[in-house]
């Protein structure tokens, strides 16, 4: 009498193929969202430091303006006129402050220096830098215009005579020392730039 041994059972069972199913979904959906978070981190970190260099260029803008104005020196040791204009002496629309600065000019052969005028301003909650060449027709329309920074709250100049103050003084027995910009930034805060005079000490 022969007698029937059961054959074993080779593969998987219906219940283990879908288990086996189900983890890889399950190992499918985590990697997919980690990479998915991994590219928007990517992506964050490149839009800051984008913004951070677009931030230390305007930075470094302001500073050359501040350190390269040109302020003739008088007995009265105040600047005059044109010298500095400030939203006290000017009919222009949110103006901060213009002045005349230079501009070395590396290009030319030989190199030279030539003189600018800039003007800052408030053009709702932006801060815009204009520039024209000195010489030219003042005239609105000529001016180069630069943004400087967007969603600013506010932004002030100040000039340090014996102290600081926020306009230019009718008379001083100090010369100007230093002129320092604070703006009040949506997203970096407090920015702050001081351009101290030639020897000044403060």
């Amino acid at each position: 009498m022969n007698s029937s041994t059961p054959q074993k059972q080779s593969g998987m069972t219906l219940i283990e193929l879908v288990i086996a199913i189900a983890i890889t979904a399950v190992v499918g959906l985590i990697s997919a969202n980690l990479l998915q978070a991994m590219t928007a981190n990517n992506q964050q970190i490149a839009e800051h430091n984008e913004k951070l260099a677009y931030l230390q260029r305007s930075l470094r803008i302001i500073q050359a303006d501040l350190d390269h104005i040109s302020l003739p020196i008088r007995s009265n040791k105040l600047p005059e006129g044109d010298d500095l204009i400030t939203a006290r002496g000017s009919s222009e629309p949110g103006l901060l402050l213009e002045f005349t600065r230079f501009r070395s000019q590396p290009s030319q052969k030989p190199p030279y220096e030539k003189l600018e005028r800039v003007r800052y301003q408030i053009i709702e909650d932006t801060l815009v830098r204009k520039t024209q060449p000195v010489g030219h027709p003042v005239n609105n329309s000529d001016w180069y215009s630069q943004t400087l920074f967007s969603n600013i709250r506010s932004a002030e100049f100040s000039f340090l005579f014996a102290e600081w103050l926020n306009e230019i003084p009718d008379s001083s027995n100090s010369p100007l020392k230093a002129i320092q910009l604070a703006i009040d930034h949506e997203q970096w805060q407090e920015l702050t730039l001081i351009s101290l005079a030639s020897g000044a000490k403060i």
